[in-house]
């Protein structure tokens, strides 16, 4: 069985594409058993998505994609030019699910950069050492940490940064 792991919704501004009630249907129309949304910096769409999923025998996949840095209290970008990097949280259960609202949670309330465009909530290894219980974490994509510092020749920062999620997430990291 195939499952999409990193949906954005219309919850995610710019990057979603689809209502829940869209995304269910088309989900429905494949003949797929379930699906995950890791909308953008926050959780709003999840009660939604989950009742959606309930309603059609879905089952449903909680996570969220969160902007990640080597340290929250460092506010410019690091030796690889950027200021944080897309990871991906997805809940393996409900205590999971309350990480992740923690996670969220944190991120907006004490980890805050403003932006004149949009600002930026984000989480560092601290926190996620703290919170990890239960998450998948996946380290994403071409945006991710691993692809932009080695397309950038940071092969042994990007083994470093690594390790350091190794360190936390333990087989739970993909």
């Amino acid at each position: 069985m195939f499952t999409h792991l990193d949906v954005k919704t219309e919850y995610s501004r710019i990057k979603g594409i689809m209502s829940c009630s869209e995304l269910i249907t088309e989900v429905k129309n494949k003949n797929q058993e379930a699906i995950a949304i890791t909308d953008f910096t926050h959780l709003s769409g999840i009660y939604e998505f989950y009742k959606e999923c309930k309603s059609n025998g879905i089952k449903p996949i909680i996570g969220q994609e969160f902007c990640w840095c080597a340290d929250t209290q460092i506010i410019k970008p690091d030796s690889v030019g950027y200021d944080y990097y897309p990871i991906v949280l997805i809940a393996k259960n409900n205590n999971g699910l309350h990480n992740l609202i923690k996670l969220s949670t944190i991120s907006w309330t004490d980890h805050l950069i403003p932006d004149e465009k949009s600002p930026v909530p984000r989480i560092d290894n601290t926190l996620l050492s703290q919170y990890s219980d239960d998450l998948i974490c996946l380290t994403g994509g071409e945006f991710g940490f691993l692809s932009l510092a080695i397309s950038k020749g940071f092969n042994n920062l990007a083994i470093q940064w690594l390790n350091k999620l190794k360190n936390i997430f333990e087989s739970n990291l993909w």
